[in-house]
């Protein structure tokens, strides 16, 4: 288990060197592969966590994520459906108004 992580470990540290806005890059051994954004770093250090039984500490620090980030939940907001709804009634009722007109 251990040489799995560090093997995480060294294919998250290459990934820091490829400049931001790269669509892949190649590694002789497993093919090219797609960068991997923050939000699918902080799932895989949860998966590894829940399935592994790692750290969290030791799983951030192998998919460079941060403890913040990794405990961050969001909070869903009521008002914010119901904002959301009536934008969705206004623009039935008024299909020929553009987009800045809703939100006025």
């Amino acid at each position: 288990m251990m040489a799995r992580l560090k093997d995480l470990e060294v294919e998250n540290a290459t990934q820091k060197d490829v400049p931001r806005g790269a669509a892949e890059v190649g590694d002789p051994q497993r093919g090219p592969h797609k960068v991997v954004v923050p939000s699918r770093r902080r799932e895989m250090a949860k998966r590894v966590v829940a399935e592994r039984g790692v750290s969290i500490r030791l799983a951030c620090l192998i998919f460079s994520v941060s403890e913040t980030c990794y405990r961050y939940e969001a909070e869903k907001n009521a008002e914010n459906d119901q904002i959301a709804d009536l934008l969705l009634r206004l623009m039935d009722n008024h299909r020929n108004w553009g987009f800045g007109l809703c939100y006025l």
